[in-house]
């Protein structure tokens, strides 16, 4: 017997940082995943969805996973080469209409609004990935035994709950016998009083 409650957790400490992960399960017809994750890990959520109902097929589950990287955010610098053109053929079109002759240098073409703009590096490697995955699955063995666990103890619970109940029908049904026994008696000695 298992419970629809169950909480799991794990912890992974890995080259580029930690990644934590916990679930709780409670009770629902059918499978209800409700995943909050990092921005880098919304990529995998249709993995975890499988490997989640590898292990667990009833319940709403809610799983909160978090990543911390130790290494310092990277950046890396983007051209819109598509907008600094744009630019470019707008300066050429002013000087030839009003016959500028300045000419126009790669640093000015830079200042321009949006033409250049940082980017932080937040993705995931493969590696990441698979870290993610194992842990994952321990986590999710980890909220079955805790359901199995469970079930075990309402199981163990509802045994003396039902041998309670036998106790109390016998007792009852004892009762019952003793009480038609003393009515019938008490009848009994009644008619016989009469019939003298």
């Amino acid at each position: 017997m298992k419970s629809m409650t169950g909480f799991g957790t794990g912890r992974v400490d890995y080259q580029d940082g930690t990644i934590e992960v916990s679930m709780k399960t409670v009770n629902g017809r059918f499978l209800e995943a409700r995943f909050h994750l990092p921005r880098e890990f919304s990529l995998f959520e249709n993995d975890l969805k499988k490997i989640l109902s590898s292990h667990i097929h009833r319940g709403t589950v809610d799983i909160y996973i978090h990543r911390k990287i130790s290494q310092e955010k990277k950046y890396r610098l983007v051209l819109n080469q598509d907008l600094a053109s744009q630019y470019l053929k707008s300066v050429s079109q002013l000087q030839k209409k009003f016959k500028l002759t300045s000419k126009l240098q790669a640093d000015h073409v830079l200042r321009f609004p949006e033409v250049v703009h940082l980017v932080e590096e937040s993705g995931t490697s493969e590696g990441e990935k698979k870290v993610l995955e194992k842990l994952f699955k321990t986590v999710c063995q980890s909220c079955v035994k805790e359901r199995e666990r469970e079930g075990k103890n309402l199981q163990q619970e509802l045994k003396k709950i039902l041998q309670s109940l036998d106790e109390v029908v016998e007792k009852i049904q004892w009762l019952r016998e003793d009480a038609n026994r003393s009515l019938a008696q008490k009848i009994q000695s009644k008619i016989q009083s009469r019939l003298q």
